[in-house]
């Protein structure tokens, strides 16, 4: 099972949002004849079966001995976390078609730094890309009056 993950730049540049999503794994309990649906198909279990199951989506489950009804678990829930900008560098030049620029590096200080784009030198553009340890990596091209 692999965890999907969604990035997105915090609204301080300082790191990235990062949205972590199933799969998760659902058990159900033995003990009655039941019909898992989703959006596959539908299986049905024996009593004596177990239904396990990895799943980025719904699972409805149906137990006839009990009612006709299906009872569905809302899709799986995503959790937020936060993740600094640990590295990158920044290239500055004076025309973007230009080959000529000047590169300095970001550590992780200076790349988690809310006033970074404060401090940049002002009628350039400049190129600044930011990682995260996890590899997530944002890129930004902006031109300073």
């Amino acid at each position: 099972m692999k965890n999907s993950k969604t990035y997105s730049t915090n609204t301080t540049n300082t790191g990235a949002n990062v949205w972590n999503c199933g799969p998760f794994a659902m058990r159900f309990q033995t003990g009655f004849n039941c019909e898992f649906s989703s959006p596959t198909g539908v299986v049905t279990k024996s009593i004596y079966q177990q239904y396990n199951t990895s799943t980025n989506t719904y699972v409805g489950v149906k137990i006839p001995i009990l009612s006709q009804d299906i009872y569905v678990n809302n899709a799986p829930v995503c959790f937020g976390s936060y993740e600094p900008f640990t590295s990158g560098d920044i290239k500055s030049l004076d025309n973007l078609g230009l080959g000529i620029y000047t590169q300095q590096q970001l550590d992780e200080i200076k790349a988690s730094d809310p006033r970074l784009y404060e401090q940049l030198q002002n009628g350039q553009y400049h190129i600044i890309t930011k990682q995260t340890d996890s590899g997530f990596t944002d890129q930004k091209v902006i031109y300073k009056d």
